[in-house]
């Protein structure tokens, strides 16, 4: 027998089950694989808004309102650029060209651009509204010379549909609103205009994509990309690692194909559950696999240990899975219900991704007890002479430099928790100091398409994004009092002289626009009619010569209760427009004005500011919750609250790196520290499940630490190995959030290995170290895990 005592039930009980019929034991995984994998198909990706926010969320309903009574803010923007200028035939003709096309783009309900542009001029007694550049041309200079002057005089073209040198112009594609059933794909979306571009390239033409539809179409282009770029990469540095570590083939084949079969059946449940592929969710490989990893290396650890000690292969089997049965269900049940707080979230993702971890994890932890174990039992191993009746496992030899680390601990302990105290003091004050921000243009790196034509788009038109206004009456015909519309006027002005602000756009110009021509076009009139009927008149002879898909429907709507004005800024850092956005709402309130501030790209900046509330409240939770279990399941107060510290530590230390290296709390950041917290309580388990076992066995406090360092040390040195290796090369990507998901992995789990090696021990010395074993209550540190094998 490997150890004198006798061991619990439950963990002697399934791991004999395991090493005497390893062939049923494998019918576990076969079920939870044949389960999950036909849940695949239900797999969709969804990166709009309705992955994100609730269906009774404000914002979302904001925007759906919007959607409703003026039209959908998404679009597509296709920039195309000429050097010598676009008011010139062949670029004329070509702008032309691609409007009438992008009409034909997927989803395209609506194209604005300046061959369509309604331009308003008078004609004798009347007025005309005619396109800027009309299909059938002229396509001259002689007509094409004012046209641009005219144009780069204009109120609304410059900056919206043109750039103020008249080299750069845009044609701008508004998506259809979603439905109940639906909302539009970005990939057709972009796809089409990409075969338009190259079916128009040539040597004088420069085209750029942007637009919110481009940005959530890259989004998820480039996370893709990166998973099937990286997620190979990974695997193979964990094969080697593992190989190189434990010196066997097996070591690296189970545990990668355990992952992949981790991976399926969260995926799996992912499908059945509904749950959409969003960016945030398409992050479970890497939590799978990590779990998976950690898990499965205690275990490798604990038999290759037996197996070096000269046990035959069943014994050393069995060993590794009673002695591992306790902590690693501890793990996964504390696991699981870190990741199930995640429910609470008020993001749709975040809660997704919380429940289908938490789920992945208990049925990985199925996976690893009977799938790792059996093949262990039935995998041929390199033949060797066994001899029974070795020393017990428990009462390895220690050596002498680990004898030395320990003493060191020993006799410094106080010093070392004030040095940890300093450090956590001054990561906190670092920490405090970042900010929940996020600017999409800079989730990609530069050279990546989407960030190049943003950069092109700042360069020449100042920008190409921003919010939506609302200014609701709540009377039907009310948006067309005059006293309303000169409020309407004086907000508009307003919004103008903000920082940042590039454009406005709204009824009011068109109104007084048609004003002006129907009084010769003398500049005088550009303002509005002094009374209702003359402003319905306007808008009567303005509408009568729009043609189908170019009515004013997205400026006011069909009761005339409600404007929109388009507010295009250069704000792209959601904290920025985030402040603004509420400025302006202030503001408009102040001014008695029923306001709203909304639109697709605010609404994501908005996401944010709920990262803030979403982590503590989750965190908080799930710190509440494992500190509970931690408790019951060590039977010591004192050892539960203790297990916290190393696995909060790093989290706060990662939170101070991120302000070091510049990058700010978003949504992405939050999610991955997560993962990480997963394999740091893992880890803190396991050491401290190690030190109880001694203490139940009468040794003193050092000697405890000695054999904890000793059993479970290189399992957690070799996890924080594998895993830093691996989910470092994600440091390479160009997705800056998997990117940030590199850096941090490196961060937060190295300072996990060293605050798991060094504090730990320190805290179990300084709370148990003036104790003899003996004094020490049984019924406090009652040994859960058995470490018997016959």
């Amino acid at each position: 027998m490997v150890s004198g005592r006798k061991p619990s039930g439950f963990s002697n009980t399934l791991a004999q089950l395991v090493v005497e019929h390893p062939w049923r034991a494998l019918l576990v995984p076969l079920l939870i694989v044949l389960f999950a994998v036909p849940g695949l198909r239900g797999l969709a990706p969804d990166s709009t808004y309705r992955a994100y926010f609730h269906e009774d969320d404000p914002l979302r309903l904001q925007v759906e309102s919007l959607e409703r009574r003026f039209a959908n803010d998404d679009s597509v923007v296709l920039m195309v650029h000429n050097p010598d200028g676009v008011f010139n035939p062949r670029t004329a003709k070509l702008l032309v060209d691609l409007t009438e096309e992008m009409w034909r783009v997927p989803d395209v309900v609506r194209v604005e651009s300046l061959s369509n542009y309604r331009w308003v001029e008078a004609v004798g007694d009347d007025i005309a509204v005619d396109p800027l550049i009309a299909d059938d041309g002229p396509f001259t200079e002689e007509f094409l010379g004012p046209r641009g002057e005219a144009a780069l005089q204009h109120e609304i073209v410059p900056e919206y549909l043109l750039s103020t040198d008249a080299k750069t112009a845009l044609v701008i594609g508004f998506v259809r609103p979603g439905d109940e059933l639906s909302s539009p794909a970005p990939g057709p979306v972009i796809e089409a205009v990409r075969e338009m571009i190259d079916r128009h390239r040539d040597p004088d033409h420069i085209f750029h994509i942007t637009g919110r539809v481009a940005v959530e179409h890259a989004l998820m282009e480039s996370a893709q990309r990166d998973m099937q770029a990286f997620v190979p990469v990974l695997l193979f540095i964990m094969a080697l690692i593992l190989i190189a570590v434990f010196r066997r083939i097996k070591a690296a084949a189970v545990p990668l194909v355990l992952v992949i079969l981790a991976v399926v059946s969260a995926l799996g449940i992912a499908g059945w559950l509904g749950v959409r592929i969003s960016n945030i969710t398409a992050l479970l490989p890497q939590f799978m696999i990590g779990i998976g990893i950690a898990t499965s290396v205690h275990i490798l650890n604990a038999y290759f240990a037996a197996r070096r000690n000269n046990y035959s292969k069943p014994v050393a089997v069995q060993h590794a899975l009673a002695i591992n049965a306790v902590p690693t269900v501890l793990t996964a049940v504390t696991t699981a219900v870190g990741f199930f707080s995640f429910m609470t979230s008020n993001i749709i993702a975040i809660g997704e991704l919380g429940l289908v971890v938490g789920l992945g994890t208990i049925a990985t932890w199925f996976l690893i007890y009977f799938f790792l174990g059996p093949l262990l039992v039935l995998l041929p191993e390199r033949s060797k002479k066994y001899q029974g009746g070795k020393a017990p496992l428990d009462t390895l030899s220690i050596g002498p430099r680990l004898h030395a680390y320990v003493g060191f601990l020993s006799s410094q302990k106080k010093l070392i928790a004030a040095g940890f105290v300093g450090l956590i003091v001054l990561a906190l004050t670092v920490a405090m100091n970042n900010q929940v921000n996020a600017n999409p243009f800079r989730y990609f790196a530069e050279g990546h398409w989407v960030r190049d034509s943003n950069n092109f788009a700042e360069e020449h038109v100042n920008g190409a994004q921003g919010m939506e206004v609302v200014i609701n009456t709540g009377v039907p015909g009310g948006a067309l009092e005059p006293e309303f519309l000169r409020q309407v006027e004086a907000y508009q002005s307003w919004i103008d002289t903000q920082d940042g602000v590039v454009k406005t756009i709204s009824i009011v110009d068109i109104l007084k626009q048609t004003n002006r021509s129907l009084h010769g076009d003398e500049q005088s009139f550009y303002r509005l009619a002094d009374d209702r009927e003359a402003l319905s008149q306007l808008l009567f002879l303005y509408t009568l010569n729009l043609p189908q898909g170019l009515d004013v429907s997205d400026r006011i709507t069909a009761e005339e209760d409600a404007v929109r004005i388009s507010v295009k800024w250069t704000l792209y850092d959601s904290a920025l427009a985030t402040r603004s956005a509420q400025q302006i709402l202030e503001y408009g309130e102040g001014m008695g004005l029923n306001v709203e501030t909304t639109g697709k790209m605010l609404l994501f900046q908005k996401l944010n500011g709920y990262v803030v509330n979403s982590f503590f409240t989750s965190i908080g939770l799930a710190t509440l919750l494992i500190s509970l279990l931690m408790i019951l399941a060590l039977r010591s107060v004192r050892l539960g609250l203790i297990s916290l510290i190393p696995n909060i530590v790093p989290l706060v230390i990662g939170a101070a790196a991120l302000v070091v290296v510049g990058k700010s709390f978003d949504i992405g950041t939050v999610v991955v520290m997560t993962v990480c917290l997963s394999i740091a309580v893992d880890d803190t388990i396991h050491f401290i499940s190690a030190f109880r076992r001694g203490i139940v066995d009468g040794l003193a406090a050092e000697e405890a630490v000695k054999r904890a360092v000793k059993e479970v040390g290189p399992a957690i040195a070799v996890t924080t190995l594998v895993l830093v290796c691996a989910f470092g090369v994600f440091t390479f990507a160009d997705f800056v959030p998997n990117q940030t998901f590199g850096f941090l992995a490196i961060v937060v789990l190295t300072v996990a290995l060293l605050v798991d090696l060094t504090l730990l021990p320190v805290l179990l010395l300084l709370l148990y170290g003036t104790h003899p074993a003996r004094a020490v209550s049984q019924a406090t540190v009652r040994e859960p895990v058995a470490a018997e094998v016959r």
